[in-house]
Protein backbone atom coordinates (compact mmCIF):
# COMPACT_ATOMS: atom_id res chain seq x y z
CA UNK A 1 0.00 0.00 0.00
CA UNK A 2 0.71 3.51 -1.02
CA UNK A 3 -0.69 6.10 0.53
CA UNK A 4 -1.38 9.71 -1.39
CA UNK A 5 -1.89 13.22 -0.12
CA UNK A 6 -4.11 14.93 -1.65
CA UNK A 7 -4.14 18.45 -0.49
CA UNK A 8 -5.88 22.10 -1.47
CA UNK A 9 -6.83 25.03 -0.28
CA UNK A 10 -9.44 23.81 2.58
CA UNK A 11 -9.23 20.27 1.44
CA UNK A 12 -6.72 17.57 2.29
CA UNK A 13 -7.34 13.66 1.94
CA UNK A 14 -5.37 10.83 2.61
CA UNK A 15 -5.73 7.74 0.34
CA UNK A 16 -4.37 4.37 0.45
CA UNK A 17 -3.94 2.93 -2.44
CA UNK A 18 -2.91 -1.01 -3.30
CA UNK A 19 0.50 -0.55 -5.76
CA UNK A 20 -1.11 -3.03 -8.12
CA UNK A 21 -4.58 -0.58 -8.88
CA UNK A 22 -4.84 -0.04 -12.98
CA UNK A 23 -3.36 3.54 -13.82
CA UNK A 24 -6.58 4.96 -14.45
CA UNK A 25 -7.26 4.15 -10.94
CA UNK A 26 -4.87 6.18 -10.19
CA UNK A 27 -5.30 9.54 -12.57
CA UNK A 28 -9.00 9.81 -11.46
CA UNK A 29 -8.24 10.13 -7.20
CA UNK A 30 -6.48 13.32 -7.66
CA UNK A 31 -9.08 14.70 -11.01
CA UNK A 32 -11.70 13.82 -8.34
CA UNK A 33 -10.23 15.22 -5.33
CA UNK A 34 -8.98 18.52 -7.87
CA UNK A 35 -13.12 18.74 -8.60
CA UNK A 36 -14.13 18.80 -5.59
CA UNK A 37 -11.47 21.18 -4.26
CA UNK A 38 -12.59 23.36 -7.07
CA UNK A 39 -8.89 24.99 -6.85
CA UNK A 40 -5.52 23.83 -7.26
CA UNK A 41 -4.23 20.67 -5.95
CA UNK A 42 -1.16 18.99 -5.19
CA UNK A 43 -0.47 15.30 -5.30
CA UNK A 44 2.42 13.73 -3.05
CA UNK A 45 3.15 9.84 -2.85
CA UNK A 46 5.22 9.26 0.98
CA UNK A 47 7.32 12.14 -0.39
CA UNK A 48 9.16 13.26 -3.47
CA UNK A 49 10.76 9.19 -4.21
CA UNK A 50 7.13 8.01 -3.47
CA UNK A 51 5.90 10.08 -6.19
CA UNK A 52 8.35 9.00 -8.31
CA UNK A 53 8.06 5.83 -7.47
CA UNK A 54 4.52 5.87 -7.80
CA UNK A 55 4.65 7.67 -11.28
CA UNK A 56 2.81 10.38 -9.99
CA UNK A 57 3.56 14.21 -10.69
CA UNK A 58 1.72 16.97 -11.56
CA UNK A 59 -1.03 19.48 -11.02
CA UNK A 60 -4.35 19.23 -11.59
CA UNK A 61 -4.15 22.16 -14.39
CA UNK A 62 -1.36 19.62 -16.22
CA UNK A 63 -1.55 16.60 -17.39
CA UNK A 64 -1.45 14.05 -14.62
CA UNK A 65 1.44 11.14 -15.08
CA UNK A 66 0.94 7.51 -13.81
CA UNK A 67 3.38 5.27 -14.95
CA UNK A 68 3.50 5.59 -18.39
CA UNK A 69 -0.17 6.72 -19.23
CA UNK A 70 -0.88 10.51 -19.06
CA UNK A 71 -4.20 12.21 -18.97
CA UNK A 72 -4.54 15.11 -20.20
CA UNK A 73 -7.31 17.78 -19.20
CA UNK A 74 -9.67 18.74 -21.66
CA UNK A 75 -12.07 21.57 -19.35
CA UNK A 76 -11.09 22.80 -16.51
CA UNK A 77 -13.06 25.95 -15.66
CA UNK A 78 -13.47 27.91 -12.36
CA UNK A 79 -15.41 30.15 -10.97
CA UNK A 80 -15.33 31.47 -7.36
CA UNK A 81 -18.01 34.37 -6.51
CA UNK A 82 -16.20 35.45 -3.27
CA UNK A 83 -20.02 35.17 -1.77
CA UNK A 84 -20.09 31.13 -0.76
CA UNK A 85 -21.50 30.91 -4.91
CA UNK A 86 -18.86 28.84 -7.00
CA UNK A 87 -18.79 26.03 -10.08
CA UNK A 88 -16.72 24.24 -11.34
CA UNK A 89 -16.27 21.39 -14.43
CA UNK A 90 -13.19 19.31 -15.05
CA UNK A 91 -12.94 16.92 -18.11
CA UNK A 92 -10.32 14.45 -19.15
CA UNK A 93 -9.19 12.49 -22.30
CA UNK A 94 -9.95 9.41 -20.51
CA UNK A 95 -14.08 10.37 -20.36
CA UNK A 96 -13.66 11.21 -16.61
CA UNK A 97 -15.48 14.92 -16.04
CA UNK A 98 -17.23 16.48 -13.45
CA UNK A 99 -19.10 19.63 -12.86
CA UNK A 100 -20.37 21.34 -9.54
CA UNK A 101 -22.17 24.33 -8.43
CA UNK A 102 -22.37 25.15 -5.18
CA UNK A 103 -24.59 27.94 -2.91
CA UNK A 104 -24.15 29.25 0.70
CA UNK A 105 -26.31 26.59 2.50
CA UNK A 106 -27.66 25.71 6.39
CA UNK A 107 -25.92 27.20 9.08
CA UNK A 108 -22.60 27.98 7.48
CA UNK A 109 -22.89 25.09 5.29
CA UNK A 110 -22.39 24.67 1.53
CA UNK A 111 -25.24 22.96 -0.96
CA UNK A 112 -23.64 21.23 -4.02
CA UNK A 113 -25.17 19.77 -7.07
CA UNK A 114 -23.56 18.66 -10.19
CA UNK A 115 -22.67 14.92 -11.78
CA UNK A 116 -19.75 13.34 -12.47
CA UNK A 117 -18.89 10.45 -15.14
CA UNK A 118 -16.29 7.44 -15.90
CA UNK A 119 -15.87 4.99 -18.53
CA UNK A 120 -16.49 1.71 -17.43
CA UNK A 121 -14.52 -1.96 -18.30
CA UNK A 122 -17.08 -2.51 -20.77
CA UNK A 123 -16.57 0.95 -22.29
CA UNK A 124 -20.28 2.84 -21.82
CA UNK A 125 -20.09 5.28 -19.78
CA UNK A 126 -21.32 5.88 -16.13
CA UNK A 127 -23.09 8.93 -15.03
CA UNK A 128 -24.28 10.03 -11.64
CA UNK A 129 -25.79 13.67 -10.88
CA UNK A 130 -26.54 14.24 -6.67
CA UNK A 131 -27.67 17.04 -4.50
CA UNK A 132 -25.08 17.57 -1.63
CA UNK A 133 -26.83 19.60 1.60
CA UNK A 134 -27.97 19.65 4.81
CA UNK A 135 -29.52 16.30 4.13
CA UNK A 136 -26.38 14.98 3.09
CA UNK A 137 -25.08 13.24 -0.32
CA UNK A 138 -27.98 12.21 -2.21
CA UNK A 139 -26.60 10.41 -5.66
CA UNK A 140 -28.89 9.60 -8.43
CA UNK A 141 -28.30 6.95 -11.00
CA UNK A 142 -29.05 4.47 -12.99
CA UNK A 143 -26.26 1.90 -11.84
CA UNK A 144 -26.89 2.58 -7.69
CA UNK A 145 -29.15 -0.38 -6.74
CA UNK A 146 -33.28 0.22 -5.94
CA UNK A 147 -34.76 -1.75 -3.62
CA UNK A 148 -37.81 -4.17 -4.81
CA UNK A 149 -41.46 -3.10 -5.65
CA UNK A 150 -43.43 -3.61 -3.00
CA UNK A 151 -46.04 -6.40 -3.93
CA UNK A 152 -49.60 -5.52 -4.96
CA UNK A 153 -51.03 -7.08 -1.20
CA UNK A 154 -49.10 -4.34 0.26
CA UNK A 155 -50.71 -1.40 -0.98
CA UNK A 156 -53.94 -2.79 -0.12
CA UNK A 157 -53.19 -2.96 3.47
CA UNK A 158 -52.06 0.24 4.03
CA UNK A 159 -54.73 1.39 2.18
CA UNK A 160 -57.20 -0.51 4.92
CA UNK A 161 -54.56 0.66 7.53
CA UNK A 162 -55.62 4.17 6.50
CA UNK A 163 -58.67 3.73 6.59
CA UNK A 164 -58.69 2.41 10.01
CA UNK A 165 -56.99 5.38 11.11
CA UNK A 166 -59.65 7.83 9.70
CA UNK A 167 -61.84 5.66 11.42
CA UNK A 168 -60.25 6.59 15.05
CA UNK A 169 -59.54 2.42 14.79
CA UNK A 170 -56.06 1.78 16.44
CA UNK A 171 -54.76 -1.51 17.38
CA UNK A 172 -52.03 -1.96 20.40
Amino acid sequence: MMALALAAPQLEVEVDVPLSLEPETLVELPVAAAAAAGAGIGVAAAGAAGAAAAGVAGVASAPLIVGKSAVELLRDERVDSGNGNFNFAIEADNGVAMTVEGTPGVEGGVSMSGSYRFVLGDGSVAEVTFIADENGFQPQSDLLPTPHPLPAHVYELLRIAEEQRAQGITFE
